[in-house]
């Protein structure tokens, strides 16, 4: 069973990867369900697979921009946020990440470890100004 102080680390990186990698030149982000503009710090790493399905908690593809209450207090807004996957990745990646969220996924410290360090590197790679 993998470590649960790996898993929040990972969920802390993948979280601010998103978040950055959604920001503009000057830090902003739109909210992927209702198109609200905040800074990168005030939003969530919304996810529309539900973040219990491990085999799509840190797919790229199934993360983006929420602000706080389509997140947390809509519940994650998973029709609307199916609707913008769908206009931004195709209706067949969309059905590829549902698929995936369907099998059970477990991963090693390792392979967590290894994650952590994938969405390190992509951070510092980020030349974003915030």
């Amino acid at each position: 069973m993998a470590n649960r102080k790996l898993e929040q680390k990972l969920d802390e990186v993948f979280s601010l990867r998103v978040r950055l990698e959604s920001a503009d030149f000057s830090g902003y982000v739109s909210c992927i369900t209702c198109l609200a503009r905040l800074k990168w710090n005030e939003v969530d790493c919304g996810h529309w697979q539900r973040r219990g399905h491990h085999g799509t908690r840190w797919e790229r593809d199934n993360a983006a921009v929420q602000c706080s209450k389509c997140n947390r207090e809509k519940g994650g807004r998973s029709d609307a946020f199916e609707e913008a996957l769908v206009d931004d990745l195709g209706e067949e990646r969309v059905e590829e990440i549902k698929e995936l969220a369907t099998k059970p996924a477990y991963f090693s410290d390792e392979e967590l470890k290894e994650k952590i360090k994938e969405n390190k590197s992509i951070l510092k790679n980020l030349s974003m100004v915030v």
